[in-house]
């Protein structure tokens, strides 16, 4: 999600514009790209015993962006099985979930 106005959350600097990534209700990532917000979420997310990354992609991400994701996730992490599916979700750019 976006932050909607400048704040510090948890020891993080948020600025009002720039997304945001939460893991476990804590924020992991703060940056203005929302497509850089999910790489950073994601590699706070995938550790040694991971062998599964699902993404849902909501309606604010574009083809062009699906498709960046898509090819940097799948040579970023060769060693998962990556579903990437359009869930069209309002709220949330991202869905992502780490097995």
């Amino acid at each position: 999600t976006y932050a909607i106005k400048d704040t510090d959350i948890e020891g993080i600097h948020v600025t009002k514009g720039y997304y945001m990534g939460f893991r476990n209700k804590s924020i992991v990532v703060c940056v203005k790209d929302k497509i850089e917000a999910l790489y950073g979420l994601v590699a706070s997310m995938v550790d040694d015993n991971s062998a599964i990354l699902t993404v849902i992609v909501g309606e604010d991400v574009s083809d062009s962006e699906e498709s960046q994701l898509s090819e940097v996730l799948f040579e970023k992490y060769p060693e998962l099985e990556i579903d990437i599916k359009r869930g069209q979700q309002p709220v949330y750019s991202f869905l992502i979930g780490v097995e």
